[in-house]
């Protein structure tokens, strides 16, 4: 549980932050497919 809380709580400050273009840029896509896949 730990874990998952972890994970939820770092992509959740992924998509409201800056490192988000930095997750577009090396993957090719655009920052909201990235928020997307990320929040799936």
């Amino acid at each position: 549980e730990w874990a998952v809380n972890i994970q939820r709580d770092s992509y959740t400050s992924y998509i409201g932050r800056y490192p988000m273009a930095y997750f577009s840029i090396a993957e090719n896509e655009l920052i909201g497919r990235e928020q997307y896949n990320l929040m799936q």
